[in-house]
């Protein structure tokens, strides 16, 4: 995997995280979470992608490897959207 890859799905991690931040309202660490889960569903997004011969919608093209941004999204997205309701199905069984 090139180092460009990797710190394209850090972004699309940091996104994930920022977008997190904003619906939950919580503190730093779950930025810091959220940013996590993003990356690593960057990673299994792309990875998915790959492995079950998904075309891509959206790739960005560089030194001749094609990254797929599309699929990327797609897993930050899920793996965040799994961590809102985990914590919103912890919450309710706390109150």
């Amino acid at each position: 995997m090139a180092l460009f890859a990797l710190v394209l799905f850090l972004v699309i991690g940091v996104g994930s995280g920022a977008i997190l931040r904003a619906i939950t309202h919580h503190s730093t660490a779950w930025t810091v979470l959220g940013a996590l889960f993003g990356f690593a569903g960057a990673f299994l997004g792309a990875a998915f992608a790959r492995l079950v011969t998904i075309p891509d919608l959206a790739r960005l093209d560089v030194s001749g490897r094609a990254l797929p941004i599309a699929s990327s999204l797609c897993g930050a997205i899920l793996l965040v959207v799994w961590c809102i309701t985990a914590q919103v199905m912890v919450s309710r069984r706390a109150a």
